[in-house]
């Protein structure tokens, strides 16, 4: 049998697309005759968020819109005002053949500074990025099943993606304040947590939106804390009950009205929109030829490296982080803050598993004269993961700071992302060629005795003699691929 006709194709995943793109923010804001003139810009946020995708022939678009908040004081110093524009952007990448798509929005840099009474200059860059992965093949040596031919096989995990689809979401909410309001100046909408249930081709997501809004009542700031639940069916054609599911829900708007009820009280109509994903994926095993070669004559191998990530499914769960920092000069109390995940790396030591993050957190404090000041410090945290993680990943949910003596104590909210996976990295026979021109002549003897070394391979012995792991391991009574100690060895002839 021609040996060269034994092979067979492995199912793995491929990355398509990996690419970033760049987009500039240049804004030269007017406010309207109805905002308060500009004293001095407390601070500007910046917050790119990815809406949608769709694919059209060999491109991926990616829809989304950039954020812009200004925090401004007027000429008191003692009142907050607010400002925010929305800017829309779209990215196209080449791709195709792509089953899963995760895009996100990254901030660069942000400059902002007044150059009228009510005339802002805002200049910045964020980035794009999309990661899109298909279904990929491998082919590889198989083992011929032929007499006299030895083959070393391993047994390997592929985890190949099937489908993903994503849907949008709407929640309309109605909160009672508890509490007088006059003005509505901004929210902040996070995903505070998501629990996904697998059916056959379909999944439901179950969670709770994170609502934190800042009010102001006779020129006094509040802020106002609130839950908001949402659950949603997406439906998956080919997903299963085994299947591994990737779930992501992303806060795309949010729409906040303050008016009066009629007992008086302040009411806040709240519209968010939202869009989910579901990314699916199945675990497939395979068995790979790792050395092969012929007791009677000489087989030419063809190699080539082969890794394989048999993932399982992933643990997300929520922890609360508590650190202190320095009280910040003439500060007395703090009206709003809030923090952005600046960096995340996953780490391994001689401790274990880790992430290492550093979070910004601004603060908009007063004085003991009631003016404002916005400051920000950064906040490094180590996060404990699980030795047999593969990958961990952090998003922030939420930060809290209050004044305790001459410290402010910070209490960050985040979930926390587990990835667990087997990666294999390894040699694989692609092709095998029998070599007839080279006949190995049998010696005469029906045993020959060598010397090995201890940790030798069996193998590279029953190789280089012509003979077999299992008859060599049952002439000499092992148990192991590998040599336990210095010895003789009787090598069967076959």
């Amino acid at each position: 049998m021609d040996m060269k006709e034994s092979r067979r194709t492995i199912r793995v995943p491929k990355t398509v697309c990996k690419e970033t793109e760049e987009r500039p923010i240049d804004l030269d804001i007017v406010f309207p005759d109805y905002y308060p003139e500009v004293t001095a810009i407390l601070k500007c946020v910046m917050q790119p968020s990815v809406y949608a995708g769709h694919q059209s022939g060999d491109r991926y678009t990616v829809d989304g819109a950039v954020n812009i908040r200004i925090l401004y004081l007027s000429e008191d110093r003692r009142e907050i005002h607010c400002y925010e524009a929305t800017q829309p952007f779209s990215a196209v990448f080449r791709c195709e053949g792509a089953v899963h798509y995760k895009a996100e929005a990254k901030n660069d840099y942000l400059n902002c500074r007044a150059v009228g009474p009510k005339r802002v200059d805002v200049h910045g860059a964020f980035r794009v990025c999309l990661t899109a992965i298909g279904e990929g093949s491998f082919e590889v040596f198989e083992d011929p099943c032929v007499q006299g031919v030895h083959c070393k096989k391993k047994t390997v995990g592929t985890t190949v993606p099937v489908c993903e689809n994503e849907k949008a979401i709407v929640v309309d909410e109605v909160l009672v304040l508890g509490m007088q309001a006059d003005e509505w100046l901004y929210t902040d909408v996070t995903v505070a947590s998501c629990e996904c249930k697998v059916l056959t081709n379909k999944a439901i997501l179950k969670g709770m939106l994170s609502l934190k809004g800042v009010c102001k009542k006779e020129h006094e700031t509040h802020t106002v804390l609130r839950e908001i639940p949402f659950s949603q069916i997406i439906d998956a054609d080919g997903l299963t009950e085994t299947a591994l599911c990737e779930t992501e829900v992303r806060v795309c708007e949010c729409d906040c009205h303050l008016q009066q009820n009629e007992a008086g009280a302040s009411v806040l109509y709240v519209s968010c929109k939202l869009n989910s994903y579901l990314r699916c994926s199945c675990r497939e095993e395979a068995t790979v030829v790792l050395d092969a070669y012929s007791v009677d004559h000489a087989v030419l191998c063809r190699y080539a490296g082969f890794q394989s990530e048999d993932r399982g499914q992933m643990t997300v769960s929520r922890m609360t982080l508590q650190e202190y920092i320095t009280l910040p000069e003439h500060c007395v109390s703090i009206d709003d803050q809030w923090g952005k995940l600046q960096s995340c790396e996953f780490c391994r030591d001689e401790n274990g598993a880790y992430l290492a993050c550093c979070v910004l957190v601004c603060m908009l404090t007063r004085d003991s004269d009631g003016q404002v000041a916005c400051y920000e410090r950064t906040v490094d945290c180590r996060i404990s993961c699980d030795p047999h993680t593969h990958h961990a990943s952090a998003r922030l949910i939420d930060v809290q700071c209050a004044v305790n003596g001459d410290k402010v104590r910070v209490q960050m909210d985040a979930e926390i992302v587990q990835e667990y996976a087997c990666v294999t990295a390894v040699n694989v026979v692609t092709e095998a060629v029998n070599d007839t021109a080279q006949v190995y002549v049998r010696p005469s003897g029906a045993i020959r005795i060598v010397y090995a070394e201890q940790g030798d391979s069996v193998w590279e012995i029953a190789k280089a003699h012509h003979s077999s792991v299992d008859e060599i391991c049952a002439e000499n009574d092992l148990n192991d691929e590998y040599i336990p100690a210095p010895t003789m060895l009787m090598i069967p002839m076959l």
